[in-house]
């Protein structure tokens, strides 16, 4: 008889906790949804219809834009590393960069600090979780090695270049030099940064133009377009995602 009431009490324990668990959950969905409907009206009520504040023009300054509150950001791994690269300097995935002549640099040398994997060879199986001391050294190794080709392929055939048209006897800094840097870095920054330049990028890649020619360096053409280009590539804009 003792041991029927202690199962009968046991088991009206049990739904008295499970309701209470309910109740408690029902009011914290109920304090969540206030906080939500309260911060959407606030909103709407600051714009007016309770539209996101975004204007598709960017010198617009009266338009004040929202920072997420869930921004995350991550280290490109090899292969979107190597997609990204390949498209943005139309070079195939064999141009970008081989180490001692034949060895591709992301397929076969440095895939292991760029995050991949190599179950075969080396038996590892899940990918490092974040960045170790090489791989932004090597991310710029291969930049530079896609940029150095991709600089070579224009300056030999100016008239079918994809970013650097230019006339390597013509290095004297006048109006028609300026809207070619110009030019070339405003393809650069749309297909490394998927975005138009500011002027004062634009500003900034002409003056390093001025920077190289007043160093003195004997071909200050080929210098300014391997300089832009390494210096895009290699950017937290470009190899963050």
């Amino acid at each position: 008889m003792v041991l029927h009431n202690n199962q009968k009490t046991n088991k009206l324990r049990g739904w008295i906790c499970f309701f209470a668990v309910c109740l408690i959950g029902l009011s914290s969905c109920g304090n969540m949804t206030g906080r939500s409907s309260g911060g959407n009206d606030a909103q709407g009520a600051e714009n007016g219809d309770g539209q996101n504040p975004i204007s598709s023009n960017p010198e617009d300054d009266s338009i004040v834009l929202g920072l997420s509150d869930n921004s995350i950001f991550k280290l490109k791994r090899a292969k979107v590393l190597q997609n990204d690269l390949s498209v943005a300097l139309s070079l195939s995935k064999e141009e970008l960069c081989t180490e001692l002549g034949d060895l591709d640099c992301i397929e076969e040398v440095h895939k292991l600090p760029l995050g991949d994997t190599s179950a075969y060879i080396d038996t590892i199986y899940s990918p490092i979780e974040q960045a170790i001391g090489p791989t932004i050294a090597i991310m710029d190794r291969i930049a530079t090695s896609a940029c150095g080709k991709r600089v070579e392929i224009d300056l030999e055939d100016p008239a079918n270049a994809h970013y650097f048209n230019f006339d390597q006897s013509q290095t004297n800094l006048n109006s028609n030099l300026k809207e070619k840097l110009r030019a070339s870095t405003t393809k650069l920054i749309q297909n490394a940064y998927l975005r138009e330049p500011s002027t004062d990028e634009l500003d900034d890649f002409v003056e390093l133009y001025q920077t190289i020619q007043a160093a003195g360096i004997s071909d200050p053409v080929t210098a300014w377009s391997q300089a832009s280009c390494i210096s895009m590539f290699t950017s937290l804009e470009f190899l963050f995602y």
